[in-house]
C-alpha cells in the first residue's frame, strides 16, 4: 500500500473508514448484474434489427440501461460507505459520470452492432470501455463533496481500470456469443454471463474504493450516525429508479426479441411459399413461372446486341418409365436428370423444370455465341445409363434451341420456338439437338390451320369417305374398305396421310376414327337394305384409339344404331399400333372380338414384330403390304415374302388379303398361293357411295385359270 503520510495536508489525518452498509451493496451488485442481463438481451436487438432506426433505438435503450445500471451500481456502492462525516454530490459532476456511463455503454452497443471483431479490436474495445468506466467512476468520486481530502493509491487505480477492462471484453465476448442464439440453454447462460459481469463491475468499483484514503482536518471527531438513514433512503429511492430503468429495458429487449422470433418465422414461411411458387418442390430448380420472369428480366437488361440462347430438354419416351417403374422412379430420374444438368452448367445460369419431364435454361451469348457447344455437353452428360432401383437405364433426350433476339423478343415466344425445335426432334428420330427454324413456325402454323380446319370439317361434314372393294379369288365383292377423305376449301384434295397425323397430333383422332366408323356402318347399313346383305366394311383404327378401353362399347353402340350385326364390321390395325400399348391393345382387341367383330392386321410385314406377337394377337386376318404385291413377279424374294405370309397366316387359322393387286400376273401368283381376298386398282380404286352401287351392278372380274 502507498505511504500516504507524505501527501497528507500538514493539518490534516487520516480517516479510518472501511465499512459498507450491506443492503446497498447487495442492491447495488443486483443492478449491476440487471444492466447486464439487459445489455446482452439488447445485444440480439441490435444485431437482428433490419432498419439504421430500429438498431439505432435499440443501442440506445441498451445503453441507458447498461450506463445507468453501472452508474447506479457506483452510486449506491458510494452511499454503503460508512464514514460517519456530511457529503453531499455535485450536480454537475454526478451527472457527468451518468453521461459518461451511458457514452461507454453506447460504444459497447455499437461495437456489439458489428458482424464481428479481430483480437487486436476486442482488445482495444475492452481498454476504451474499462477506461471510460473508470473515467465515470472516479468522476463520481470527485462529486463527492465534503470536509475530507480524498487520497488515490495509483496502483489499485491501475488494477480497477484492468478489471473494468477484462469486465469489457467478458460482456464483448459474451454477446457476440450469445446473440442470435434462442433455447432455454441460452436463457441460463445469458443469466449466468450477467451474475460473473455484475461481480466483475462491482469488484471494479470496490477496487476503486480500496485505492481511496479520506484525509480530515485533525481533531474532526465523525460521529457514525451522520447521514446513514439519509443515505439508505436515497440510495433505495436510486435502486428503485435504476431498477425501473432496466425493467424497462428487458421489457424492450422482450419484446424486440419476441419481434425478431415473430419475424424469423414469417420470413421462414416465406422462404417456404417463395420456394413454392419460385421454384421446383421435387428438383429445387425454378419453375416455369419463375424462369419466364427470370429470362424476361435478362431481356429487359440486356445491352444493344447481346444475345442469349433458351434451351429446353425433353425426355424420350418418359411416359414409359412412368408406366413400367412407376412414379417414384420416374421423379428420381428428373431429380437426376437436374443435378447432371447442373454439373454442366455455371452455379449462376437460370436453370428450371419447366413443366413434367421439360428442363429449360438460359445461355448468355454476349455479343457473339454458339449455344451447340453447350447443347453437344448437355447431350453427352446425360448419355450414361441413370441408376434406378438397381437398374441402369439408358435415356436419351431432345434438345430444342431459340436464340434472342433472332426467334423472339420475350420469354414466351423463346420457350414457344424452343418447343418447336424440341418436336421437330422427336420427328425426326429423337437424341438430338435442333435449332429453331422459320420452317418450324410455319408447319406450326400450318398444323394449326388445318385443325381448325379438320375441326369444322368434322363438325359441318366436310369430310366424306370412299370405298374400295375386297374380292374373293372370283373376283365377287366381299366387303369394302372404309378410307376417309377430305376436299379442303382451299388446298384441294388432302392425301389421308396428312390430315390424319394432324388428327394425331391434336388430339381429333377419336373424333375422326368415330365419324368414320359410324358412316361407314350407316352407309353399309343401305347397302344390306338394297340387297348387298354379303358384304362387310373394313374401318381403320388409330394407335392411339386402340388404348381407349371404352372403345368396345362405342363399336357396339355404333352397330346398334344402324341394326347391323357385329360380322359385318372388321376392324383393321397397323402392327405398328398394336406395339403402341400391346398389353391394353390385346385386351381391347379381345373384348371387341367379343362382340363378334372380326380384327385385320394391315400392312403385314412392314412392321418391326411380326412373327414375335402374332400368337398372342387377338386377330382373323392378315393384309399383306402392298410393298410386297407391287413388285411382283419381278422380285423374287418379295415374292417368296408374300407366299411365306399366306403360309404362315393359313397355318395360324387366319385369312390373307393381299392389297395393291394392280395386275393380272399379280392376281394369278397369289391365286396360285391360296390367298383368300384381294384389294387393289385391279377391281376397283377407292369411290363414293354412289359410285359403288353402279359398281356393285358390273359382273366380277373373271379368275384367271389356274
Amino acid at each position: 500500500m502507498l505511504n500516504f503520510s507524505t501527501l497528507l495536508p500538514p493539518d490534516h489525518q487520516i480517516l479510518a473508514a472501511n465499512e459498507y452498509e450491506s443492503l446497498l451493496v447487495v442492491l447495488a451488485y443486483l443492478i449491476a448484474s440487471a444492466a447486464g442481463y439487459t445489455a446482452l438481451a439488447m445485444a440480439d436487438w441490435v444485431t437482428n434489427s433490419r432498419s439504421r432506426r430500429g438498431s439505432e433505438l435499440a443501442k440506445l435503450i441498451g445503453a441507458i440501461a447498461l450506463g445507468g445500471g453501472i452508474w447506479s451500481m457506483h452510486f449506491l456502492a458510494m452511499l454503503s460507505f460508512k464514514i460517519g462525516i456530511h457529503v453531499h454530490y455535485a450536480p454537475l459532476q454526478t451527472l457527468a459520470s451518468l453521461l459518461i456511463a451511458i457514452a461507454v455503454s453506447y460504444t459497447v452497443m455499437h461495437l456489439i452492432g458489428r458482424e464481428s471483431l479481430t483480437a487486436p479490436q476486442y482488445l482495444l474495445a475492452a481498454l476504451a470501455a474499462g477506461l471510460g468506466i473508470a473515467t465515470m467512476h472516479y468522476t463520481g468520486m470527485l462529486a463527492m463533496q465534503s470536509v475530507a481530502v480524498q487520497l488515490y493509491d495509483p496502483l489499485l487505480v491501475v488494477i480497477s481500470v484492468v478489471i473494468a477492462s477484462l469486465a469489457s471484453l467478458g460482456a464483448l465476448l459474451l454477446a457476440f456469443r450469445l446473440r442470435g442464439r434462442t433455447g432455454l440453454r441460452t436463457l441460463w447462460l445469458r443469466l449466468l454471463g450477467s451474475l460473473v459481469l455484475g461481480f466483475a463491475i462491482v469488484s471494479m468499483h470496490f477496487t476503486g474504493m480500496a485505492a481511496l484514503t479520506l484525509a480530515v482536518p485533525i481533531g474532526f471527531e465523525p460521529d457514525g450516525l451522520v447521514e446513514v438513514n439519509q443515505h439508505l433512503e436515497l440510495g433505495m429511492g436510486i435502486a428503485l429508479g435504476t431498477l425501473f430503468i432496466i425493467m424497462v429495458g428487458l421489457l424492450a429487449a422482450w419484446a424486440g426479441e419476441r419481434f425478431h422470433a415473430q419475424r424469423l418465422r414469417l420470413e421462414r414461411v416465406s422462404t417456404t411459399l417463395d420456394q413454392i411458387t419460385l421454384h421446383d418442390p421435387l428438383t429445387h430448380l425454378l419453375n416455369g413461372g419463375s424462369f419466364i420472369q427470370t429470362v424476361d428480366r435478362a431481356i429487359g437488361q440486356a445491352r444493344t446486341g447481346e444475345q442469349f440462347a433458351l434451351l429446353m430438354l425433353d425426355i424420350d419416351h418418359f411416359k414409359r418409365i412412368n408406366d413400367s417403374l412407376g412414379h417414384a422412379l420416374g421423379d428420381e430420374l428428373l431429380i437426376q436428370m437436374a443435378q447432371r444438368i447442373r454439373a454442366v452448367l455455371d452455379n449462376d445460369l437460370p436453370l428450371a423444370r419447366y413443366a413434367g419431364d421439360e428442363f429449360s435454361l438460359l445461355l448468355p451469348l454476349g455479343q457473339r455465341g454458339d449455344s451447340q457447344p453447350l447443347a453437344m455437353r448437355l447431350l453427352e452428360q446425360l448419355r450414361p445409363p441413370f441408376e434406378l432401383a438397381g437398374q441402369r437405364i439408358a435415356m436419351t433426350f431432345s434438345l430444342g434451341i431459340a436464340h434472342y433476339p433472332q426467334d423472339g423478343a420475350n420469354a414466351g415466344q423463346l420457350l414457344r420456338s424452343a418447343g418447336l425445335a424440341v418436336g421437330h426432334c422427336k420427328r425426326s428420330g429423337r437424341n438430338r439437338s435442333q435449332r429453331f427454324t422459320t420452317d418450324l413456325q410455319r408447319d406450326a402454323d400450318d398444323l394449326l390451320s388445318l385443325e381448325m380446319d379438320l375441326r369444322h370439317a368434322l363438325a359441318q361434314g366436310g369430310l366424306h369417305v370412299a370405298y374400295q372393294p375386297i374380292v374373293d379369288p372370283d373376283g365377287a365383292p366381299v366387303a369394302l374398305e372404309a378410307l376417309v377423305r377430305w376436299q379442303h376449301p382451299v388446298l384441294g384434295p388432302l392425301s389421308p396421310e396428312r390430315f390424319v397425323r394432324v388428327a394425331e397430333e391434336t388430339g381429333l383422332i377419336a373424333d375422326l376414327d368415330g365419324w368414320v366408323m359410324r358412316q361407314a356402318c350407316a352407309d353399309l347399313a343401305q347397302l344390306h337394305r338394297e340387297g348387298h346383305s354379303e358384304l362387310r366394311v373394313s374401318v381403320n383404327c388409330s394407335a392411339l384409339n386402340l388404348s381407349d378401353r371404352l372403345l368396345p362399347q362405342s363399336i357396339a353402340r355404333t352397330l346398334q344404331a344402324e341394326d347391323l350385326p357385329a360380322s359385318a364390321l372388321i376392324l383393321e390395325v397397323t402392327e405398328n399400333a398394336l406395339m403402341h400399348s400391346l398389353n391394353v391393345a390385346v385386351e381391347v382387341l379381345g373384348e371387341i372380338r367379343t362382340l363378334g367383330v372380326r380384327v385385320s392386321i394391315d400392312d403385314f410385314g412392314s412392321g418391326y414384330s411380326s412373327l414375335a406377337y402374332l400368337s398372342r394377337l387377338p386377330v382373323d386376318s392378315l393384309k399383306v403390304d402392298r410393298a410386297f404385291v407391287r413388285t411382283i413377279p419381278k422380285q423374287s424374294n418379295d415374292m417368296a415374302i408374300a407366299a411365306a405370309i399366306i403360309a404362315m397366316a393359313h397355318k395360324l387359322g387366319l385369312n390373307v388379303v393381299a392389297e395393291g393387286v394392280e395386275t393380272g400376273e399379280q392376281r394369278q401368283f397369289l391365286q396360285a398361293n391360296g390367298c383368300n381376298f384381294m384389294q387393289g386398282y385391279l377391281f376397283g380404286r377407292p369411290m363414293p357411295l354412289p359410285q359403288l352401287r353402279t359398281w356393285l351392278q358390273q359382273p366380277a372380274i373373271a379368275a384367271v385359270p389356274a
